[in-house]
């Protein structure tokens, strides 16, 4: 009951970051895109200072003072659409409190789910990519204002859930918190390689998954976006499953492995199948699955290694990390996707291409050093 709770509000906070990005556009056009990059930098700040809080035995706690944020940021965000000035509200809480995503996952890693950390990043990693593409498609097909109404009313009954969070550890801060103090800690984190080369694969991974993912709303009208978008999670739901039956426990190496090379392959293929126009919906379909089926395994297998040093109730400070690092990359996609002069599919296909190598070498480094090969 706990992980599927966790699993949901992982959900709903990323359909919240969802909103705020997608539905903006219906306040104001002007400054849709300084929006989304307003958020997404202060929780590329806050993110995991909020979630190594959480780790002083305060989940439920951190949760719920999440949860509330971003409900009150969802009001201000309703209020938005009438006074444009509340739009300054809902970025502050959502970006200086509405980090839920770490929280969330950290507390996963506090479950039952403790010993297959792989098993618990591919899950609620679905749980993110679900968010994205229902708020997506809901941007497209349903009014703004009654999908931000929705969004607050899953907002609302979080608040609630969060009460039936089981959490044995649970209980006051065991010594006074300092922001100081904090800011130490997750510094020393970076004395270890291996977490240094596991994030920046990570970082340029993500960069080549979300410059071709993160189109933005006005690319949703166009069938070949689409297509792709749908196809992507369909493949990385079949890959974060699999991976957890066919790599067993200590056999991160080879998702890792097997992942990349998947993932290699099908964007080559993508790129040679748009050179000589091959239209086959089926090959494609199967192509850009396989793509995001690669990510599926190799993204799970590599946090288990990082996160494999860590204790349980102890996890708030990587996946804070984690967090700040997907904002980032997530921005310097969009950005990528802004630019005066756009790039073709073909051109961010190649790019994804030379990124996802560059992130396969920074994985083979992380494994190197971690003793895993």
């Amino acid at each position: 009951m706990t992980e599927f709770l966790l699993l949901f509000f992982v959900f709903v906070g990323e359909l919240g970051l969802a909103a705020v990005v997608y539905l903006a556009s219906a306040i104001t056009k002007e400054y849709a895109v300084a929006v989304f990059f307003a958020v997404y930098f202060l929780q590329f700040i806050t993110s995991t200072i909020q979630g190594g809080v959480s780790d002083y035995s305060l989940r439920k706690k951190s949760l719920l003072a999440a949860f509330n944020a971003v409900l009150i940021g969802q009001i201000f965000f309703l209020l938005a659409f009438r006074h444009h000035f509340m739009l300054i509200g809902a970025i502050a809480l959502y970006g200086f409190l509405g980090n839920i995503t770490p929280i969330a996952r950290a507390a996963l890693a506090d479950t039952e789910l403790r010993g297959n950390f792989r098993l618990s990043v591919g899950l609620s990693t679905i749980a993110i990519a679900l968010g994205w593409v229902l708020m997506a498609f809901a941007s497209y097909y349903m009014p703004s204002l009654i999908g931000c109404i929705l969004v607050t009313v899953l907002c609302f009954a979080c608040n609630f859930l969060v009460r039936y969070i089981k959490d044995p550890e649970d209980k006051p801060i065991p010594k006074p918190f300092s922001v100081k103090n904090e800011i130490f800690i997750i510094a020393s984190l970076f004395k270890h390689s291996e977490i240094i080369w596991g994030l920046c694969g990570y970082f340029i991974a993500e960069i080549a998954f979300y410059q071709i993912f993160a189109r933005g709303k006005g690319q949703v009208n166009d069938p070949q976006v689409r297509f792709i978008v749908t196809t992507w999670v369909m493949g990385y739901v079949l890959g974060a499953v699999l991976q957890h039956f066919i790599f067993h426990k200590g056999k991160e190496k080879s998702g890792i492995v097997w992942g990349g090379c998947i993932s290699v392959t099908a964007m080559l293929s993508l790129i040679i199948f748009t050179i000589f126009g091959v239209k086959s919906k089926t090959l494609l379909a199967i192509t850009n699955s396989s793509f995001a089926l690669g990510f599926g395994f190799f993204i799970p297998c590599i946090f288990s290694i990082v996160s494999q040093r860590y204790k349980p109730h102890l996890q708030g400070k990587i996946y804070g990390l984690v967090d700040a690092v997907d904002s980032l990359a997530l921005m310097i996609a969009v950005a990528i996707n802004h630019t005066p002069s756009k790039f073709s599919l073909t051109t961010l296909m190649v790019t994804s291409l030379i990124l996802a190598t560059l992130a396969l070498f920074c994985f083979f480094m992380t494994m190197k050093r971690s003793g895993k090969i």
